[in-house]
C-alpha cells in the first residue's frame, strides 16, 4: 500500500474507533482500486488483502477518496456510476453507515451541525 491509499487508512481508523454492537461478527469489505485489491475488516478496522471480503466496491482512487472525505455518498457514487458494488449487502450497508457517521462526526468537530446524544 502506498500513500495513495491514505483514504483506506483513514477509513480503517474510523472503523476501529466506532462503537460496535457485540453481536456483530467480523465483516470484510473489499476494494478494487483500479485492479489493486485491498480489504477492510469493518469490526476491527484492519486493512487486509481482501481475501475474506463478502462484498466489493470497485472504483478509482479519486472516487474512493471522495467517499471517505465526504464529497460524495456511497449511494450517489453508485447511482452515478463512479463506483460499482457487488456481493453481500450487509457489508455495504455497514460501510455506508460508517461513512455517514464519520461525516457527522467531522462536522461536529469543526463546529458545524450538532449531533444528538
Amino acid at each position: 500500500m502506498n500513500t495513495q491509499e491514505e483514504w483506506l487508512v483513514e477509513l480503517a481508523s474510523l472503523a476501529a474507533a466506532s462503537p460496535q454492537i457485540p453481536e456483530l461478527v467480523p465483516l470484510e469489505v473489499g476494494f478494487d482500486v483500479a485492479g489493486t485489491k485491498l480489504g477492510l475488516d469493518l469490526l476491527f478496522g484492519r486493512i487486509t488483502d481482501g481475501s475474506a471480503a463478502s462484498c466489493w466496491i470497485s472504483g478509482d482512487r479519486e472516487d474512493l477518496a471522495d467517499l471517505v472525505a465526504g464529497k460524495v455518498t456511497l449511494q450517489t457514487a453508485y447511482l452515478t456510476g463512479r463506483v460499482k458494488l457487488s456481493g453481500e449487502p450487509e457489508g455495504l450497508l455497514r460501510l455506508a453507515f460508517l461513512l455517514d457517521a464519520s461525516q457527522a462526526l467531522k462536522k461536529r468537530q469543526m463546529g458545524g451541525v450538532e449531533m444528538p446524544l
